[in-house]
């Protein structure tokens, strides 16, 4: 009884469907087209929530339109991404029901998919970092003896876990539905891989990235170069192509060092030192200013008891980082003067210039732990002294201590310093793994030598 009750409006809904008219489609799809290109143009230039705008009434239009869902995806995690976790969770979710859609309705070779794939890999490997984070403060909590749940520290864990294996799984979907053509899921993908720890998995992938990426900038150049000899242009359009084929190849540059970068992390924490040091070889040669990877060249070099050169290399790193840092203070000057033309680059140098600052302390106690084993105290202790300048209190006092009695031959006290250093570290930085090392490294060289105080 009630599907004969129904079925006269089910006729009449179809009736109405057939009476739209080709124009009335076209025109339709024509609005869609609008808004979507209104609102890719307001994400480009970072006002997201009048991109949002245009994509509610895109989809107010056709719910399930893939291009206006995949763009809405990425809009409301960009907006997550600027609000505190606390606020962030509905907008998430509203994400990944948006990308979750255009992945559904997208064709299976088309570029959507493949955006809305690595779309839900970023958002689960934000969900991922922000329960990581979670879970560190917890731990900082246990390690300072303040009270601390251990079962909320085991749930954020979990959580932390699930969602980095949700990313994997999504960065794979999407490196199946790009075909190849597209390189930023296999990137993302190595990355996943190694904060997993399958590094053997995120290996392979880094090295089939980076083999692209060389080969793309051999072909870029010699574009560049037919540009050059091309007599049919003329000056003004062969400069004009000069210099847009030089930020082209700048930029694919800047990816390959990038992940030229990682893969020397991630050698190094399997102990391939030697493939280390070629790894970062390559960089310099691509980029002699480029200073990141002069840390873990400094690492390789302690760990084979070069520890001379180590800090050797750490000095360099911290000359180039001083370069660095000036020249991406002058650039945010001017991506200031821009206003809201150079918005995107702001957050870049942003975002480069915090990462320099949270390295600002770990390479100068690193150099202080080296040259400490290396017998050079007068050394480490300027280091020390110099930390202590800017920050009085800082965890390295009790160092700064040892130091002192190793250069006054008080081994029994200096052991008793490195004691309290190494649980000031775990109190004040417990990732800075690479300095725990060294320094359990020095309490075991005097025990070796049988200091006495």
């Amino acid at each position: 009884m009630a599907v004969h009750r129904l079925y006269p409006l089910a006729a009449v809904a179809i009736a109405m469907a057939a009476c739209r008219t080709n124009e009335d489609i076209a025109l339709e799809r024509a609005e869609l087209q609008v808004y979507a290109t209104n609102a890719q143009n307001f994400y480009d230039a970072g006002q997201y929530d009048r991109a949002e705008q245009q994509l509610r009434k895109a989809l107010d239009l056709d719910s399930g339109y893939p291009k206006a869902n995949v763009l809405l995806g990425f809009t409301l995690f960009q907006k997550a991404t600027r609000r505190p976790a606390a606020d962030s969770d509905g907008l998430l979710a509203d994400a990944e029901k948006a990308l979750k859609s255009a992945a559904r309705e997208a064709r299976p070779s088309d570029v959507i998919r493949h955006r809305a794939y690595f779309g839900l890999g970023l958002l689960s490997t934000w969900r991922s970092k922000s329960a990581a984070r979670e879970a560190e403060k917890i731990e900082a909590d246990q390690a300072a003896g303040r009270p601390a749940s251990e079962s909320d520290l085991e749930e954020w864990r979990r959580q932390e876990a699930e969602a980095a294996d949700r990313a994997v799984g999504y960065y794979q979907d999407a490196l199946l539905a790009a075909q190849g053509v597209y390189d930023d899921a296999r990137e993302h993908l190595a990355w996943a891989l190694a904060y997993r720890g399958r590094y053997d998995e995120s290996l392979r992938h880094a090295g089939e990235y980076l083999q692209r990426k060389r080969d793309k900038i051999e072909v870029l150049e010699g574009e560049k170069g037919k540009i050059a000899q091309d007599k049919d242009l003329s000056e003004r359009a062969r400069g004009e192509r000069t210099v847009a084929m030089e930020g082209t190849i700048a930029g694919e540059k800047r990816k390959l060092l990038q992940m030229l970068d990682f893969r020397a992390d991630v050698l190094g924490r399997l102990g391939r030192d030697a493939e280390v040091q070629e790894t970062v070889q390559e960089i310099l040669r691509r980029e002699p200013d480029y200073f990141w990877p002069l840390y873990r060249l400094a690492l390789a070099q302690a760990r084979e008891g070069r520890r001379r050169e180590a800090a050797d290399t750490l000095t360099q790193y911290l000359r180039k980082r001083e370069d660095a840092e000036a020249r991406l203070a002058e650039e945010r000057t001017m991506a200031q003067k821009r206003g809201d033309g150079g918005r995107t680059r702001l957050e870049e140098i942003e975002k480069r210039l915090e990462a320099i600052r949270l390295e600002r302390e770990r390479v100068p106690v690193l150099l202080a732990v080296l040259a400490a084993r290396d017998g050079r105290y007068g050394t480490s202790l300027d280091v020390l002294d110099a930390i202590l300048v800017r920050d009085p209190e800082s965890f390295v006092l009790p160092l700064r201590s040892a130091v002192e009695a190793l250069n006054r031959g008080r081994g029994a006290v200096a052991r008793e310093g490195l004691a309290r250093f190494l649980d000031s570290l775990a109190k004040a930085h417990p990732d800075f793994h690479d300095i725990r090392g060294e320094a359990e490294g020095l309490r075991d060289d005097l025990a070796k030598r049988g200091a006495r105080g």
